[in-house]
């Protein structure tokens, strides 16, 4: 990598964020390798009299050890099916509750385990946010015109190696779906929804044993829940698949309307996500 020429005084304060960001990676990939190195390449009688104190994080040695992705997504998707299991069988209160609060710290400790990857060294989930920052305030600099010539080629090394890193994060991270997974969790751990859950729970029932105007009140009790979740939390219509999921229950809904021969709302509580699942409630 070429030698970064001291900043300006007007760029001290982004190239100490950037060297920060860099010191964090090189930190993280170096434990990953001492972990490895130490728990993995000594004899397997000296691992097993392994303290079970943790290293880094207050986790054991074994749990910071680096991982196929798949693998250590595990406890991730099956906290995730208990807490839907739950809500399968009508079990929305408490216990969903701390079930989805689980999911979700396994979602967290997923973004933090070293990944093993062929031919690199480990990397971590988490970082993925926060190489996307470093990439646009590097290009940023780059784009200003006040940049100095003779830092230019450090800059876009930078700026490529955040680029690079964007790139084969967001791979692993779809291997398992990680950002669909952490949305659902983030839905769970609120009391909306967990209600909208619950009301859909209740239409669905309702429906099947043909009590159409009760589906109907269900649906729309479920409608007004998620819109508390997609208000608290936008970014959740960006996600296809939890958009899918709602457009889903639109069109149930629509069907129950048509059994009772009443029109779709034109003032629908759910508007914006009949836009992103093009148009079904139209």
């Amino acid at each position: 990598m070429a030698t970064i020429v001291a900043p300006t005084h007007r760029q001290h304060a982004f190239w100490l964020r950037v060297v920060e960001d860099i010191a964090l990676v090189i930190a993280c990939t170096a434990v990953a390798w001492m972990l490895y190195a130490v728990v993995v390449l000594r004899p397997a009688s000296w691992r097993e009299t392994l303290p079970l104190q943790g290293i880094v994080g207050g986790t054991s040695p074994r749990e910071s050890l680096p991982l196929p992705v798949v693998a250590a997504s595990r406890p991730m998707m099956a906290a995730i099916a208990a807490a839907t299991e739950l809500e399968e069988h009508g079990e929305f209160g408490p216990q969903a509750a701390a079930a989805w609060e689980k999911a979700a710290a396994e979602c967290r400790r997923l973004s933090v385990q070293p990944i093993s990857r062929q031919g690199g060294v480990p990397l971590m989930l988490w970082l993925l946010e926060a190489e996307q920052e470093r990439a646009g305030e590097l290009a940023a600099v780059l784009a200003s015109p006040g940049t100095p010539p003779d830092e230019v080629a450090a800059l876009e090394t930078l700026q490529a190696e955040a680029t690079d890193n964007v790139a084969l994060i967001q791979r692993y991270r779809d291997i398992v779906n990680f950002d669909h997974w952490r949305a659902v969790c983030e839905i769970g751990t609120t009391a909306a929804g967990r209600e909208a859950h619950a009301a859909q729970w209740l239409a669905d029932r309702a429906t099947a044993a043909g009590r159409t105007a009760e589906a109907r009140e269900a649906h729309e009790a479920s409608f007004r829940a998620w819109r508390q979740v997609l208000d608290a939390r936008p970014a959740l219509l960006d996600d296809a698949l939890v958009v899918e999921d709602i457009a889903d229950r639109i069109g149930s809904y629509r069907k129950v309307l048509a059994g009772l021969d009443a029109p779709f709302p034109e003032a629908f509580v759910l508007r914006d996500v009949v836009v992103r699942a093009g148009g079904i409630a139209d």
